[in-house]
């Protein structure tokens, strides 16, 4: 049991896929957002919510709420600043791939696989994790399997659930 420190490089990254390696997709990063919302590798992007915009990928993040996106395409694979042209490749979140998640857990537990638990961003370090004591509307994740149970703020792989993805992406 260890007591993990979550710092700004920590990540979500791909853990395992029923297809053998996660897929990749790549969509246009949004050109519009504010220079200081910056996708980083690792991090959850969504499509934009802006009708003019629903085609680009922007940054998950909702400052200290629960993030409620039904348009989750991934976690980013590569970096992408906003305002420069271009497409960012994202591992999908496609119902085949689980991803390795961070927690704010005070003792990860094996009780946790098959629960759900609510995606959340930490503004001061720029990283998504999951919580625990989330209500049902801000489920995002289900928990498949607890890596060192134990510890805190200790690591868990999940998939996103399909309701939260968004079709460009989900083979459900």
């Amino acid at each position: 049991m260890a007591d993990i420190s979550l710092s700004s490089n920590t990540g979500i990254s791909p853990y395992r896929s029923r297809a053998g390696s996660p897929r990749i997709a790549t969509f246009e990063g949004a050109s519009t957002a504010a220079s200081t919302a910056v996708i980083r590798v690792g991090q959850v992007v969504s499509f934009d919510a802006t009708s003019t915009s629903a085609h680009r990928l922007i940054r998950c993040s909702t400052g200290t709420t629960a993030i409620v996106s039904t348009t989750i395409a991934g976690i980013a694979a590569q970096e992408f600043t906003p305002g420069s042209s271009g497409r960012l490749s994202v591992w999908a979140a496609d119902g085949q791939t689980e991803f390795k998640f961070p927690t704010k857990i005070a003792g990860t537990t094996p009780e946790s696989i098959g629960t759900l638990m609510s995606l959340e961003y930490d503004s001061s370090l720029a990283i998504h994790y999951l919580r625990a004591n989330s209500t049902a509307g801000d489920q995002r994740v289900r928990i498949t399997e607890v890596l060192n149970p134990g510890d805190t703020n200790g690591y868990v792989v999940g998939v996103f659930i399909s309701s939260a993805c968004s079709p460009a992406v989900c083979q459900r």
